[in-house]
């Protein structure tokens, strides 16, 4: 493999962690008849884990990967 490729492989991958949801907390959304049913879904998923603080759903959300496109969400380090 070239060595730039080894480079960028990533050297520690954590495997079977378990992670504890916690209640969800409250977010303010913005535009509430324009935002994407699965934003909203990813939103709550989101702020049930134990690092987020706080969020907030912009007018233009809709559905990301993970996290919706057009959110703000603080968390912890």
């Amino acid at each position: 493999m070239d060595k730039i490729a080894e480079l960028l492989l990533p050297k520690n991958i954590i495997e079977n962690v378990e992670i504890h949801l916690i209640s969800k907390r409250d977010f303010n959304v913005f535009g509430t008849d324009y935002i994407e049913a699965g934003a909203l879904d990813q939103m709550n998923s989101a702020t049930k884990l134990p690092i987020a603080i706080a969020g907030a759903l912009m007018p233009d959300a809709h559905q990301g990967y993970g996290l919706p496109i057009g959110v703000f969400c603080t968390t912890m380090l």
